[in-house]
């Protein structure tokens, strides 16, 4: 018998000499008194009853001697990886933006291209049907992106049309959702995507007047007012919002405020609304790995962000991020990427539809490729059933190749969220 290499023991501040033992592979977390916790650490399992030994086996925290976890993780690792039941796109309808929002790479009042044309809508459509039908997918999940999707609405409807159509037809579950800034979100135009989409997310930065001065039309006009009613429209519309709130240290002194606003308006008793905190990143706001991709973060803006998330333990994810599953980007030329943080840039391309199929390059090999267990730094952490080698997106812009880990603030989000669980529920 051994102890696993995953598990962490943290101190709870508390009077009683508690602490919290989590196994990152198994998930299993208990509260131990100090003695169990000192038994456990220094491997002294003779100073342990029986019945307390077993419940450890049980939950992973200890181990037989032949026991391989590594072997372990890269078997969970890789079912992810091979997966073909559920199949994701995410369809970028148009690079336009009609916000100018300084951090983000969408809205800069520059063009970067065109709307996608009717021949590549099609040749798309054509593609993600070839691609799902041959295997054993049994869900299609189609997020329109931007850009600003609602800037080319027929192209995204059609979309959505044609393969809710085609997946009844065939069998497969369809499930539609579209990321906006939801300023052109008219109730008309909501109507029409109400068939075809049942989340919808959107963004606030922060109580109205700040919101106001953050988040502008190209003319500098506040946009508060225009989300509110988006809001609005898709709820009375039946469809669940994801309402993203984002936090950094300039704002996260008025979250309270913020608050005290949409409990007027309604939004927090609305149980179709989810409100959740994240980090204001420059490169997208579809990632939501919040503090992980960070090298810093603000311990106020961390501790803040956190506070929402008390209910929520952290868990065993293998994967870094979803992009490591069937997940595929579409942009306006039809060119296929893996990450959306990454689109817009050809030397990131990993394929293209554009002959009605999804071909991908040998750069998509090298990319699916990565393997955390070859990172000497993974492959002695405890963290890594729970991070999976960190950020591959921010692996290469630290290190130059996505073949490298990134750590960023994994150790202290799952410290915090571990600390957060115990206490909520005390």
């Amino acid at each position: 018998m051994k102890n696993s290499a995953y598990n962490l023991i943290l101190p709870l501040e508390t009077e009683n000499d508690e602490y919290i033992i989590f196994n990152t592979l198994s998930n299993s977390l208990l509260l131990a008194d100090g003695e169990l916790a000192g038994a456990i650490e220094d491997r002294r399992y003779d100073l342990l009853d029986e019945n307390t030994v077993s419940a450890m086996k049980a939950g992973g925290i200890f181990i037989e001697d032949e026991t391989d976890e590594k072997m372990i993780f890269s078997k969970k690792y890789r079912e992810i990886l091979d997966s073909s039941e559920e199949l994701r796109f995410v369809i970028i309808t148009t690079y336009k933006c009609n916000l100018a929002c300084s951090y983000c790479y969408e809205g800069r009042g520059t063009v970067v291209s065109e709307d996608m044309s009717p021949e590549i809508r099609d040749k798309a459509i054509e593609a993600i049907k070839k691609r799902a039908l041959p295997t054993d997918c049994k869900s299609l999940k189609i997020m329109l992106f931007g850009g600003e999707p609602l800037m080319n609405p027929d192209t995204g409807l059609v979309i959505m049309k044609e393969l809710s159509r085609w997946c009844g037809e065939n069998g497969l579950k369809y499930e539609g959702s579209m990321v906006t800034n939801g300023t052109l979100a008219t109730r008309d135009l909501v109507d029409k995507f109400r068939p075809y989409i049942s989340t919808v997310q959107l963004t606030l930065d922060g109580p109205k007047e700040y919101h106001d001065g953050i988040r502008v039309f190209k003319n500098g006009s506040g946009t508060y007012g225009k989300v509110m009613d988006a809001i609005k429209a898709f709820r009375s519309a039946g469809i669940f919002v994801a309402l993203r709130i984002q936090v950094n240290e300039n704002n996260v002194g008025l979250l309270d405020t913020l608050k005290e606003e949409l409990d007027r308006n309604g939004i927090a008793a609305d149980k179709g609304i989810r409100q959740f905190p994240s980090l204001i990143k420059k490169y997208s706001e579809f990632c939501n790995m919040d503090c992980e991709l960070l090298e810093d973060c603000d311990p106020a803006v961390l501790s803040k962000i956190l506070e929402f998330e008390k209910n929520m333990k952290p868990s065993a994810r293998f994967v870094p991020c979803h992009i490591y599953a069937n997940m595929f980007v579409i942009d306006p030329a039809g060119d296929v990427y893996k990450c959306i943080t990454e689109v817009a840039q050809k030397e990131n391309v990993l394929g293209t539809v554009k002959n009605g199929r999804l071909e991908l390059s040998g750069k998509y090999s090298d990319f699916m490729s990565r393997d955390p267990l070859g990172f000497p730094e993974c492959a002695q952490c405890s963290y890594l059933p729970v991070c999976g080698g960190g950020c591959p997106y921010m692996a290469r812009k630290t290190n130059g190749t996505c073949h490298s880990s990134f750590c960023g603030m994994t150790k202290e989000v799952v410290e915090q969220k571990l600390t957060g669980y115990m206490e909520g529920r005390r």
